[in-house]
């Protein structure tokens, strides 16, 4: 007789289960991507978590604000630079809410200005050119002058720029690059100056401080106006300057009231409303 015996192992019955009881695989599976209203939500809540964690200075400024009063820009910059809830230099904003239909393409107001004061920071800028137009910006402090190889680099990840100047020539590779400078809001346009032959005034212009504006779908426009450390009288003639350039984008087709609100703001500081007529330039 053979000695050798087989060893069946034993049988857990913990891991018998129950009759009519469904057994799903545990096998691991891949992580999917989140859906876009799950990032919204995300981004929501991240929002939250950054002013929740200056909670008690943010509201301590809001209890230093009239909420029903309209400020004149003098005081509204004076009293900005005492509630900035920020450690680092903020970037002060300004925000008009504008008598249009955003729906209506002659309403939906775009353009950009250059500001007289500059923005208070430093802007990167890459082009997009070849030949002389390459050469003539090569000596300007861009950070990138190129054209396949360059939007190579771009698609490999490299988004280290605040601006994208190109000539009309290279827009059939800028095109390409849609999806990624698209909803940066990176993407070169004729109408805001950045699609030229003139590569060299353009970027002049934007390392000067110009800025570009559009109307969001609540009709409102949102722009760097500087930094707080900015002198007042500074951030006054970036302002003035805004008011009038949206004074001149004014579609003959708006009825009523054009400008109808206005507001400034300091990064994660309240708004402070103001007196529309103390923002006009001259003011």
């Amino acid at each position: 007789m053979n000695s050798d015996t087989t060893t069946t192992p034993a049988l857990n019955t913990d891991d018998v289960p129950a009759e009519g009881v469904v057994v799903t695989s545990t096998k691991a599976t891949a992580p999917t991507e989140p859906s876009r209203a799950a990032k919204r939500t995300q981004g929501s809540r991240i929002s939250k978590v950054r002013r929740g964690s200056g909670g008690k200075q943010y509201r301590a400024a809001l209890a230093q604000l009239n909420r029903g009063q309209l400020y004149q820009l003098d005081d509204a910059l004076g009293l900005l630079r005492k509630i900035s809830p920020t450690k680092f230099d903020a970037t002060v904003e300004l925000a008009v809410n504008l008598g249009v239909d955003p729906k209506k393409a002659d309403q939906n107001i775009r353009g950009a200005v250059p500001l007289p004061h500059g923005r208070g920071k430093v802007v990167r800028i890459i082009v997009f050119a070849k030949g002389d137009k390459a050469l003539e910006v090569s000596e300007m402090g861009v950070e990138a002058v190129g054209g396949q190889d360059l939007a190579d680099k771009i698609q490999g990840g490299w988004i280290d720029f605040d601006q994208v100047v190109a000539t009309p020539d290279m827009m059939g590779i800028v095109g390409k690059l849609g999806r990624v400078l698209g909803p940066r809001g990176l993407m070169p346009n004729p109408k805001l100056g950045t699609v030229t032959l003139n590569v060299k005034q353009a970027v002049a212009e934007l390392k000067a401080g110009r800025v570009e504006y559009h109307v969001d779908k609540a009709g409102i426009v949102h722009v760097p106006v500087g930094k707080v450390s900015m002198d007042a009288a500074a951030l006054k003639g970036n302002i003035g300057a805004i008011m009038e350039a949206l004074q001149r984008a004014r579609p003959q087709s708006a009825k009523g009231s054009y400008v109808k609100k206005v507001a400034i703001c300091s990064t994660m500081s309240p708004g402070i409303k103001l007196e529309p007529l103390s923002c006009m330039a001259g003011s």
